[in-house]
């Protein structure tokens, strides 16, 4: 399987779009609490959703698209930060309802 698409066109990495639209109220605010999550754990929203757009064992590849050589950088950047995101952020979003309680994360170790 190949995931792409990771940064729902651009909210989960900093932009103002869902799904290629003004991202509406309810959305902003949950990407708000992903960011505070984030913050708490030290690590960029857009690494975590990388993470969790690699972590299922049938994702063969994630593709980014990237417009840029900056982007390419950034995206390299976040992509070394994705494999340590912390087992506990996981485990913390489904607690905030961020994530659902049947979505396989991580094991807290």
């Amino acid at each position: 399987v190949h995931n792409a698409g990771i940064f729902a066109s651009g909210l989960l990495a900093g932009g103002t779009t869902y799904k290629y639209r003004k991202a509406p109220p309810e959305i902003l605010a949950k990407i708000d609490n992903w960011g505070k999550l984030c913050a708490k754990y030290a690590v960029p929203l857009p690494a975590v959703a990388l993470a969790f757009a690699a972590m299922p064992s049938v994702v063969g590849k994630v593709a980014l698209g990237m417009k840029s050589p900056q982007e390419v950088k950034q995206n390299v950047k976040w992509l070394a930060v994705s494999s340590r995101v912390p087992p506990a952020l996981w485990t913390e979003a489904k607690s905030m309802g961020l994530l659902a309680d049947n979505v396989p994360v991580p094991p807290l170790k």
